[in-house]
């Protein structure tokens, strides 16, 4: 009992390992295409560029559905998050504005 009490334990670790493994390797990888990303989000912010910011908003939840990416710990991706959500929140209120100047001109 014992011995595939370690067995499965050791099995266990060496899962946890590869799976940390590729979360690793993940986020190495799409480390240039994120603050790619990230800059695009940027920029679209301090220009105004409703259009930029939502080609790039796509860009990033489908980037973020990769299931490595999903997994990464919560710090290696909050900075893309956290421009995200600004970035979200600029959006809603371009769109509003543009309702808005759009049911005053009818």
């Amino acid at each position: 009992r014992q011995e595939r009490y370690k067995q499965f334990a050791s099995e266990q670790a060496r899962e946890e390992t590869e799976r940390n493994a590729k979360i690793k390797a993940a986020l190495q990888e799409t480390a240039p295409i994120r603050a790619d990303l990230e800059g695009r989000l940027r920029m679209g912010l301090r220009t105004g560029d409703a259009e930029m910011l939502r080609e790039a908003i796509a860009e990033i939840y489908e980037l973020l559905k990769q299931p490595y990416l999903a997994m990464a710990p919560p710090s290696s991706l909050s900075s893309l998050k956290r421009v995200l959500e600004t970035a979200e929140s600029r959006l809603e209120q371009f769109d509003t504005i543009k309702e808005s100047r759009q049911r005053a001109e009818d």
